[in-house]
């Protein structure tokens, strides 16, 4: 049998060396089977979005945040989705998401996002957000000192 795809190859190498040599031990959630839950569910994603959602998958909540978010969020695009999930921990940054608005009526998508993704724990978020606002803080001060990621 002949592989031309040279990844494709470099697999099937790995795959036949590690087999001989030891037995191949099970792989934490990762990248791959985000991949794999996320075209079964949505075939029509696109390899680009596929992988911003994907590349920093350790967790099945991923896939679960994505999905979810379009229930929470009607109007939510694909690529808002992805911003918000695409490192989720577990589904706190969906929680967050969906009690945010509830508090900061004005608030939009974008900070609303900005604010939840990567928490960690939503109800500390909301509560380190509430609280800096109550201080007199701005918004976007509130977002950068509550919100779990520093980009």
């Amino acid at each position: 049998m002949i592989i031309k795809n040279t990844f494709a190859s470099a697999v099937a190498l790995w795959a036949l060396t590690a087999g001989s040599a030891k037995a191949i031990k099970e792989v934490a959630y990762g990248p791959v089977d985000c991949a794999s839950e996320v075209v079964q569910r949505d075939p029509d994603i696109g390899e680009g979005l596929l992988t911003k959602l994907c590349t920093r998958a350790a967790s099945a909540a991923v896939p679960s945040c994505y999905f979810d978010a379009f229930s929470v969020d009607k109007d939510m695009g694909r690529g808002l989705a992805i911003r918000l999930c695409n490192a989720a921990p577990s589904m706190e940054p969906l929680v967050c998401y969906a009690n945010i608005f509830n508090i900061d009526r004005e608030m939009g998508r974008g900070l609303g996002i900005d604010l939840c993704a990567e928490s960690v724990n939503a109800k500390s978020t909301i509560n380190c957000y509430v609280n800096a606002a109550k201080r007199g803080m701005s918004r976007g001060g509130a977002i950068k000192l509550c919100g779990a990621r520093k980009d």
